[in-house]
């Protein structure tokens, strides 16, 4: 007989959720979409196979580069990880948000996640909608945060 019981989700897959949700994101399993008619804008949750800490991944899918309708963030054309782009925030901070071992309240975990994603990441997936704003100052300051797979880079370089 199969185990009926309902496991609870943590507090850091559930402030995930809210602030996709609250985005308008497509999610799939931990993974949640932003399309826009250039790029596909990829959020997605990572959970450490070796303890409890999870990481947050981001990835752009360039539409010019293939039509593909969800594609995991590990195929993404640009891939990064959420801390190696935050501007106002200390990334041990959301480190320490993201590891359900560290000593912070359920409360206090909630909120600074939120607070953090809603400052950090919404205006993210705000400025990168286009092709064009991967070739911005700050577009260029992104992708040297991240990898960049060989079909994408003629894309996204700046004219000269």
């Amino acid at each position: 007989m199969r185990d009926t019981m309902v496991t609870r989700r943590d507090p850091v897959q559930a402030t995930f959720d809210e602030f996709g949700a609250k985005l308008g994101l497509e999610k799939r399993a931990r993974t949640w979409y932003r399309r826009s008619p250039d790029v596909l804008s990829i959020l997605n949750l990572q959970k450490s196979q070796w303890g409890a800490q999870y990481y947050v991944n981001v990835a752009f899918w360039f539409t010019a580069l293939g039509a593909e309708a969800l594609p995991k963030e590990r195929e993404a054309h640009v891939r990064t990880r959420l801390d190696t782009l935050l501007r106002q925030t200390d990334p041990a901070e959301l480190r320490a948000f993201l590891d359900l071992d560290a000593p912070i309240s359920e409360t206090d975990r909630v909120a600074g996640l939120l607070r953090l994603l809603e400052g950090e990441l919404a205006p993210l997936f705000e400025k990168f909608t286009s092709v064009a704003a991967f070739k911005s100052p700050a577009g260029r300051d992104l992708l040297m945060r991240a990898l960049v797979r060989r079909e994408a880079q003629p894309l996204v370089v700046a004219d000269s």
